[in-house]
């Protein structure tokens, strides 16, 4: 017997149809109701509110039963609605995982960069610290000849302790972005 996309029989005519008591429709031993149907050889049935299924049994008396075998024809697009929500969590775990990893490789390029110009931003920064010592201890020393005014090194004085905390500022921040590189990296500091 052939049977469409649906599962209905083809090719059969109006009247090759039936009724039994429970309102599904009978062809040729092929019991169809609203959701299921199934086939009947010898005494056993099957049906599955699932979809349409085939269960064939091999009665030999009313008390045994043989093999049966039962096979899905038609699910109402149940599978392939599985199928899809799982396509679908697979492409969204990846997107989300993406994301995620181009968001880490973006901060450890940003912080990276950032430690590399501290870097030398700190280097520059001891020039000028060791400068403004030099300079402090010089007029110091010019003071206490009486060359200089006492406020010239009280000034060279302040300049220095500038440098000196400008310098443990950008100390400060590299390792602030050191930290940043490691946490990006997935690391923690626990």
């Amino acid at each position: 017997m052939a049977v469409n996309a649906a599962g209905f029989p083809t090719g059969a005519a109006l009247s090759d149809f039936t009724s039994d008591t429970d309102d599904n429709i009978l062809f040729d031993g092929v019991a169809f109701s609203g959701t299921s149907a199934s086939f009947a050889s010898g005494m056993i049935t099957s049906s599955q509110a699932s979809g349409v299924s085939f269960s064939i049994a091999d009665a030999t008396s009313a008390g045994t039963l043989g093999p049966s075998v039962a096979l899905t024809v038609f699910d109402s697009g149940a599978r392939s609605a599985v199928d899809r929500i799982a396509i679908d969590n697979f492409n969204q775990a990846s997107e989300n995982y993406k994301s995620t990893a181009v968001t880490a490789f973006h901060q450890v390029q940003d912080n990276l960069v950032l430690a590399n110009r501290l870097a030398q931003e700190a280097s520059q920064e001891q020039q000028a610290v060791q400068t403004a010592d030099h300079t402090a201890s010089l007029l110091l020393s010019l003071f206490n000849l009486g060359a200089v005014t006492y406020l010239d090194v009280v000034t060279a004085q302040t300049a220095d302790l500038d440098a000196q905390r400008t310098a443990l500022s950008i100390a400060t921040r590299r390792l602030h972005a050191s930290v940043d590189v490691v946490r990006a990296l997935g690391g923690g500091w626990r």
